[in-house]
């Protein structure tokens, strides 16, 4: 299993703890008793996906009720008033409706253009979605199945990366390119450290980096930043020696590239 949140532990996990719907017994219970002066009570019926949840009941009427009267004089209080405020104005979406919209690769039955379609499917752009969400979300992209063979379809993607890029564009690419780094743990901890693949990854980041692009270059920094191939710091210390000579490098420009050479850049 691979996701964007990676503590559940099936896609049916992901799906029943992101409903609006779904609220732990222990709120339950002691919202029950909180109630009880206002003649008010949550309704619920036991979540039996998950034990120790509840599948609330209320209808938005008597939600909205509810929400009204809870105070906000904890951090536990200000979880319950935004837990009601998404559940009166969300609907739950179905299971066929979750799988629907997620971006879904099986290992199992699955060949390199199914992995391409799934690295290149416009979900892959919202993992780095810079809204802030004060829930948690219905996972976009997810992986089930056999670690060897997603990296198998890493190298095999990392050598068409001159084909692919003017097939697919730079924001595909770009996008593609930091996923897998986000994700490249997947599945090692079963696996052989494997150098052929950050070899490969390695070449693909210094040839964006020769990009005549401050954005392309700047995430193939990163890309290095993360990888830490032991060719890293040689290949910055040239980037940042050529560019400073063209005058294209500012202190900041700089600042970021040499940080990239320690990994200490998110």
């Amino acid at each position: 299993m691979f996701v964007t949140a990676y503590m559940f532990k099936s896609r049916l996990e992901n799906y029943w703890m992101t409903r609006p719907d779904i609220l732990h017994l222990g709120h339950v219970h002691d919202l029950n008793q909180f109630l009880i002066p206002y003649n008010l009570e949550l309704k619920f019926i036991p979540c039996k996906q998950l034990p120790k949840f509840a599948l609330l009941q209320a209808s938005q009427k008597e939600a909205q009720a509810i929400y009204n009267i809870l105070p906000t004089n904890s951090t536990n209080d200000d979880y319950l008033k935004h837990f009601f405020k998404r559940y009166i104005r969300n609907t739950p979406l179905t299971w066929a409706e979750y799988q629907t919209q997620q971006n879904y690769l099986n290992l199992e039955n699955s060949c390199y253009q199914d992995f391409l379609q799934f690295i290149t499917h416009a979900n892959i752009s919202l993992e780095f979605d810079n809204r802030v969400y004060e829930t948690l979300q219905p996972a976009c992209n997810w992986i089930d199945g056999n670690p060897p063979q997603l990296l198998a379809y890493y190298r095999q993607f990392f050598q068409q990366s001159d084909v692919l890029f003017n097939q697919y564009g730079l924001q595909k690419m770009n996008d593609a390119l930091s996923f897998i780094l986000s994700h490249f743990d997947y599945g090692f901890e079963k696996l052989a450290y494997d150098s052929r693949i950050d070899n490969v990854m390695f070449a693909t980041l210094n040839k964006i980096l020769q990009l005549d692009s401050k954005e392309c270059q700047y995430g193939a920094l990163h890309g290095l930043n993360h990888l830490q191939h032991p060719d890293t710091k040689t290949s910055i210390d040239q980037y940042i020696a050529t560019q400073a000579d063209l005058d294209n490098l500012d202190y900041d420009d700089i600042k970021f590239a040499r940080a990239c050479i320690t990994g200490r850049v998110m």
